[in-house]
């Protein structure tokens, strides 16, 4: 399986990206931004991508979907820092398709604090004018349209 996917005389120690097969790193590119995705050290090719890798090569034989859930899981929890499980909504989606999650399963809530614009904090200033609301802090400056503003007439500005 290595030999298909890495040049010759390669596949020992780190398997390392430099060393795939052409059509190996384009592959490896569409896993990781679809199949396994990667948050860090994208040098090295993990040992959970060289069957995903071989399959999307050589066509057969087709990776379980339990590997691929338990190879994401795997990467968002295996961590000394917390992060969010890639995939998530569509693994969800393919558990409540097969009857493994049901309706009534509520899941995990994150509480979260509105965003308010009166109380944006120190070094930030807020102007509303006609047309726009305005932000500034140090030096820069943005400009958000109102979504009710009036059309601007011909050879008028702002």
């Amino acid at each position: 399986m290595l030999d298909y996917l890495f040049v010759p005389g390669t596949t020992h120690g780190k398997l390392l990206r430099r060393n795939l097969r052409i059509e190996a790193k384009l592959r490896l590119v569409l896993c990781k931004h679809n199949v396994i995705p990667r948050r860090g050290d994208k040098v090295e090719v993990r040992f959970t991508e060289v069957p995903v890798l071989y399959m999307l090569m050589h066509g057969s034989p087709i990776v379980p979907f339990q590997f691929l859930v338990l190879s994401n899981i795997w990467i968002g929890q295996n961590s000394g820092e917390r992060k969010i499980v890639p995939h998530c909504r569509l693994i969800t989606a393919l558990l409540k398709l097969y009857g493994a999650i049901g309706p009534e399963d509520k899941g995990s809530y994150k509480r979260f604090k509105p965003f308010d614009i009166q109380h944006l904090g120190s070094g930030w200033e807020y102007k509303e004018s006609e047309r726009y609301h305005k932000l500034k802090t140090d030096g820069k400056r943005w400009r958000a349209l109102k979504a009710d503003a009036r059309p601007l007439l011909p050879a008028t500005s702002d």
